[in-house]
C-alpha cells in the first residue's frame, strides 16, 4: 500500500493528493489489501483526492478501508484486485459522502452515494477519462461536477499540479479529485 493507516489517534485526512501506481502483493493476514490505502482502527478523511492506477491481491485496489471513512470531491477508478476484480477500486465498512465523488467499480454497493456521486459497478465502470499524469482529459465527466462552495473544501487555490483550483473559464465550478482542467 502506498499508505498503511492503522490506530492512528486522531485520524488523518488527505486533502488534494494522487495516490496512484501503488501495489499490495502480498498474500499475507494483511499485505494484500488496499493497493492505493489500506486503513484500519483510525478515520480517515479524503477530501479532493484521486486515487487511480494501484493494485492489490485481494480486495480494495484503491482503498481498503475497515473504519469510518468521510470522502468529498474525490475520484476512486482505474484500480485493479487480481482476486477480487469486482472489488477493484473499494472496499469499505464504515463510510459517508459529503457529494462530488466518483467510484469507478462499487459492484457490492459499499459506497452510500448522494445525488452528486457517480458510480459504477464491474459490468459498467466509470471511466474518468486521465492522461498519463492522471490528470483529467477535457472529455471527463469529472469536469466542473464538484461543489459550487469551494470555501467548504479548505483546499488552497491550487490542484496538485499548480494550476488554479478555480479556473475562470465559462464555470466557476471545480472538479472534482485532485486535478483541475484548465
Amino acid at each position: 500500500s502506498d499508505l498503511y493507516i492503522d490506530n492512528v489517534t486522531n485520524g488523518t485526512k488527505i486533502v488534494n493528493s494522487l495516490i496512484v501506481d501503488n501495489l499490495a502483493s502480498g498474500q499475507g493476514e494483511e499485505d494484500g489489501y488496499g493497493g492505493g490505502i489500506y486503513q484500519s482502527e483510525s478515520s480517515l478523511v479524503l477530501n479532493s483526492v484521486t486515487i487511480a492506477g494501484n493494485t492489490s491481491y485481494y480486495e480494495g485496489g484503491g482503498l481498503y478501508s475497515e473504519d469510518v471513512l468521510y470522502m468529498i470531491n474525490s475520484i476512486i477508478a482505474n484500480n485493479t484486485s487480481t482476486d477480487y476484480p469486482e472489488d477493484a477500486d473499494i472496499y469499505m465498512n464504515e463510510v459517508s459522502s459529503g457529494g462530488y465523488n466518483l467510484i469507478g467499480n462499487d459492484n457490492d454497493d459499499y459506497f452510500p452515494e448522494t445525488e452528486t456521486d457517480l458510480e459504477g459497478d464491474y459490468e459498467n465502470p466509470l471511466d474518468p477519462e486521465f492522461y498519463s499524469d492522471y490528470s483529467l482529459k477535457a472529455s471527463s465527466l469529472c469536469i466542473n461536477k464538484g461543489p459550487i462552495d469551494v470555501e467548504m473544501l479548505e483546499l488552497g487555490n491550487f490542484d496538485v499540479f499548480g494550476n488554479p483550483r478555480v479556473f475562470s473559464g465559462s464555470y466557476a465550478i471545480i472538479d472534482m479529485g485532485a486535478a483541475e482542467v484548465q
